[in-house]
């Protein structure tokens, strides 16, 4: 029993864990395309080499990759919640149309 609420709690904080990082990754995604836009700007107003708008598309796409990362984390943390508290779902085999005992 010990294990099994364990297995709950370790689930449940990785799944936290992971949707916190979720929201700093897309702090992080949105002041990087502020910061390449704001370096395209500079650079097409003749104020910046296009260095620094190489970089700073290398940013968003690096931090877009880690969001993306962090997404398929996150889906697969809420996956081992509901696999530790038990499951709860049915597919399309264990279910046919009918089976269901629709009295009111």
């Amino acid at each position: 029993m010990l294990g099994a609420v364990e297995e709950v709690e370790n689930a449940l904080s990785a799944n936290t864990r992971e949707q916190r990082r979720l929201e700093t990754l897309g702090a992080s995604v949105a002041a990087n395309r502020r910061a390449f836009d704001l370096a395209t700007e500079r650079y097409t107003g003749g104020l910046e080499n296009f260095l620094s708008v190489l970089d700073s598309q290398r940013a968003v796409y690096a931090t877009e990759d880690a969001q993306a990362q962090s997404e398929t984390n996150a889906m697969v943390s809420l996956i081992a919640v509901y696999k530790a508290l038990g499951g709860g779902w049915t597919t399309a085999t264990n279910s046919l149309p009918g089976d269901r005992d629709e009295r009111p």
